[in-house]
């Protein structure tokens, strides 16, 4: 059996890359929360966890390097993997985000998620 390929080819070949304004849609395994899940290995993990995360945060420890405590979307699609949609942040900031928006609590229509 051939050697899987590195995570940034697989992670990548996963996402409908599109325009530099438009959000990237992860075309891989999504959660019921609507958010993509990504299996990593321990060695691709920079704390050398092992398992499934968040495929946004997948894209932006790839596109940055960096793997802060919380990834958000600034466009609030959860699907979106392009590294110009999201942002580090805390908790805290991701609360703050939320509450801002009125999307805290929000489900259905209102919970601010689309597409693309």
């Amino acid at each position: 059996m051939p050697p899987a390929a590195p995570l940034p080819v697989r992670f990548w070949n996963k996402v409908d890359r599109r325009r530099q304004d438009q959000c990237w849609p992860f075309l891989g395994y999504i959660r019921g929360n609507g958010y993509g899940w990504v299996k990593l290995r321990p060695t691709e993990h920079p704390r050398g966890l092992r398992g499934p995360t968040f495929a946004h945060r997948v894209a932006y420890y790839l596109a940055f390097g960096s793997w802060p405590p919380v990834v958000m979307h600034r466009c609030d699609n959860t699907v979106c993997c392009n590294p110009a949609h999201l942002q580090a942040g805390t908790q805290q900031d991701n609360i703050a985000d939320m509450d801002g928006k009125g999307r805290r609590g929000a489900w259905g229509s209102r919970n601010g998620r689309r597409a693309g």
